[in-house]
């Protein structure tokens, strides 16, 4: 199994696990994952500077980011839509 589809069914895994939002885990939306290439560079210059040790601590401590930016949006959120929080909500008319 190639790399793509690798990340293709990890990107599915985590869409389910984000739409199904129980327990803390999750929001409840479908909210679809995907892949960028914004994080390729910071990637390459760990690699280059300590190795894939240094990726691999990357990657957790751009995780625990998203975890505690996660746990302030939902606090700030207050019963308005993630939509509306992010400034990218469309009226439909």
């Amino acid at each position: 199994m190639g790399y793509i589809s690798l990340a293709m069914l990890a990107m599915g895994i985590g869409t389910l696990i984000q739409s199904y939002g129980r327990h803390g885990i999750g929001t409840g939306y479908p909210l679809l994952f995907h892949t960028t290439i914004l994080y390729l560079p910071f990637a390459v210059m760990a690699a280059k500077r300590g190795g894939l040790d240094a990726v691999a601590g990357l990657t957790v401590i751009a995780g625990l980011v998203e975890i505690m930016r996660s746990r302030l949006l939902l606090r700030a959120r207050g019963g308005s839509s993630p939509g509306e929080k992010s400034g990218s909500r469309q009226d439909l008319c």
